[in-house]
């Protein structure tokens, strides 16, 4: 039995340039960092000729072509697995439709399972935390074909913060990590939304305006110096003006309610935030002065995570 473990992660800055129609062209920055919130996967081999997939629910499969759990069936069909294997997944909490990398987290999870069990001696350079990442954003991207891009695969696979540059033309994508700060507990806080109404493929299935997108990533640029200075009224002022760009790059991102929640978030002392993820329901990160703030927020919306930080990234915790 193999047991991996990838991180959440709380995506500050740059979402939507991570994908290749726009970096491809006008280049693309990342920041973000993961949270000691994590998914698993684990992975036995069995005698019996089928795929067992557990989830939300089980599937029993004579071959794995007839998986229905997308990334699963994905993964599996790129390493030549086809029975004779059992897998589940879960995590510590909820995962749907959070805006947390979720999915992406279990694609990489499950990627770092299959090398550790079929390809153990291959050559270490090719488990790195960025060849990990490519391989399960590939996955995910082309061949599942959700409309995706690659700051959550990267986050999963290295941990701590994440300061992610996508070349255009030729250039490759490069990768800079730097430990996270424990203030990030006292200034962060994630408020849940209702779920979504519409899917974050369709959101994101939607032509951004470039334009709108080199704004959020040049406050990349300046958002990783803002946490790395630990400047955290700064952060939430560059979280509101990014909320507002976001929220024009596409349809569907926010609504009448989700507003409403920031505005009354912002009434009890938060400086600013964002809905994380593609958009339509999931998390509100809300960046705040201090401990009092969470305790305000806290009281007053029924469902919160606290924001605590990780360093480690997607790991194999247990081989039989």
């Amino acid at each position: 039995m193999i047991l991996v473990k990838a991180p959440l992660r709380v995506s500050l800055f740059g979402g939507g340039t991570d994908v290749p129609d726009h970096f491809l062209t006008h280049g693309g920055t990342t920041l973000s960092f993961t949270i000691a919130t994590s998914v698993y996967a684990s992975l036995i081999k069995t005698p019996q000729p089928h795929i067992k997939m557990s989830y939300s629910t089980t599937e029993t499969v004579e071959n794995v072509t007839l998986l229905k759990h997308d990334i699963a069936r994905c993964v599996l069909k790129d390493y030549g697995v086809y029975r004779n294997l059992e897998v589940a997944s879960f995590a510590d909490i909820p995962t749907v439709g959070t805006g947390l990398g979720a999915s992406s987290a279990f694609a990489v999870a499950l990627v770092l399972g299959m090398n550790y069990m079929y390809e153990r001696n291959i050559d270490p350079s090719r488990t790195s935390p960025l060849r990990l990442a490519s391989h399960a954003g590939y996955i995910e991207r082309y061949d599942v074909g959700s409309p995706i891009g690659f700051q959550d695969h990267i986050a999963a696979a290295y941990g701590g913060v994440v300061y992610a540059n996508y070349g255009c033309g030729n250039s490759g994508t490069t990768v800079e990590t730097t430990p996270v700060s424990p203030s990030v507990s006292k200034h962060m806080i994630l408020v849940k939304v209702p779920n979504r109404t519409t899917s974050a493929n369709e959101i994101l299935s939607q032509a951004a305006d470039p334009s709108l997108l080199c704004r959020l990533r040049d406050h990349a640029i300046v958002g990783r110096v803002l946490l790395e200075q630990e400047r955290y009224e700064e952060i939430g002022q560059l979280l509101h003006t990014a909320w507002g760009i976001k929220q024009r790059t596409r349809g569907g991102i926010s609504t009448i309610t989700i507003n409403a929640m920031y505005e009354k978030a912002r009434y009890l002392g938060a400086i600013g935030g964002k809905l994380l993820g593609a958009g339509g329901g999931g998390y509100l990160l809300l960046c705040v002065p201090g401990e009092e703030t969470v305790r305000r927020i806290k009281n007053h919306f029924p469902e919160t995570l606290d924001v605590v930080p990780t360093n480690k990234g997607a790991e194999v915790v247990y081989a039989d």
